[in-house]
């Protein structure tokens, strides 16, 4: 097997802003994403939301940076205790950005699932590398059944995978705007074209 890029893909996107969460409910999401079970629609979906995300934002790459943005806002309102991955939070956000919406829409998901799907391949990969790591042995609070099914579709996990790096590059060609006076992380500027709009 060739975890690599999905394990970049993974690992580019959740170092990427906006998928951080408060304490209290770090617990009840990670059971939520431990107990999800992947299938190959929702990861087809997922790779949707992703490749339609990728168009849009080649055609205006100013939707990275507000994207990004809007991420941002959503983490810093998690306040000071944000410090665990929430995928719950995630799909939220994702639900509350128009360009993410319509490609939520457009692939027939939720941003839940979306979210979900993501943490449940997240789990699967860490689950899988621990799993090998210990000589082939299932390991105790891992998913085996997630385990089982990425190791059985690997064509539709390097899609996934594809999706996710192109939308790492290109959230990160995505151009900076230049601080002004008084703006602050949590508050996303606004230039003369987000005015007009």
């Amino acid at each position: 097997m060739q975890p690599t890029m999905l394990r970049l893909a993974i690992l580019s996107f959740l170092m990427s802003g906006g998928l951080l969460a408060a304490r209290d409910s770090a617990k009840v999401d990670k059971e939520a994403v431990q107990t999800y079970a992947l299938t190959s629609e929702n990861v087809r979906k997922t790779t949707e939301v992703l490749r339609v995300a990728n168009g849009k934002i080649k055609a205006d790459p100013k939707l990275a940076k507000r994207i990004r943005e809007r991420a941002a806002a959503a983490e810093a309102s998690a306040g000071d205790a944000a410090d665990e991955l929430n995928f719950t939070r995630m799909g939220s956000t994702m639900e509350s950005d128009p360009v993410l919406r319509q490609a939520l829409d457009q692939a027939g998901i939720s941003g839940h699932d979306f979210a979900l799907t993501l943490g449940a391949l997240v789990y699967a990969q860490l689950g899988l590398l621990a799993q090998q790591s210990s000589g082939g042995k299932p390991v105790a609070g891992v998913n085996q059944a997630n385990v089982t099914w990425l190791q059985k579709h690997l064509p539709e996990v390097r899609r996934f995978g594809e999706q996710m790096k192109e939308n790492q590059g290109l959230m990160e060609k995505a151009p900076a705007r230049p601080r002004t006076s008084g703006a602050t992380d949590a508050e996303p500027e606004t230039d003369q074209e987000d005015k007009d709009r």
